[in-house]
């Protein structure tokens, strides 16, 4: 069984995203090119909490595990990413759902998240 916790590297913490992630991460969505190419757009603070209970309601249902993303560098939560497609009967998951603040592309946050990912998944 898969026992998914907090995954911490040099630049980035993956946090386990809970309620109080919403404001945070309203705060560093609010640039619209993040969202050009999402499937969902987050316009409003109700459609952050909305995606964060929906994200919450697949990790109850055991199909995902969502994280916030913590820029140890700049002291502040920069987007979300999870594991999803969980299946533990099939030994196997999906990474994704990622999304980022604009103050963060082109540095290495993905990349480091993406590390620590599969560094997890694969130990």
């Amino acid at each position: 069984m898969y026992s998914f916790s907090k995954l911490e590297g040099n630049r980035v913490k993956l946090v386990p995203l809970t309620m109080e992630h919403i404001l945070p991460l309203f705060d560093s969505s609010r640039d619209p090119a993040i969202w050009a190419n999402y499937p969902t757009k987050i316009n409003t603070i109700d459609d952050m909490k909305n995606f964060v209970l929906k994200a919450l309601e697949g990790r109850e249902r055991k199909e995902q595990y969502p994280f916030a993303v913590f820029d140890t560098e700049r002291d502040e939560y920069v987007g979300s990413t999870r594991f999803l497609r969980i299946s533990e009967e099939n030994h196997n998951l999906n990474i994704g759902s990622t999304w980022y603040s604009s103050k963060v592309w082109r540095t290495r946050v993905n990349t480091e998240c993406k590390y620590l990912m599969l560094k997890y998944a694969f130990a």
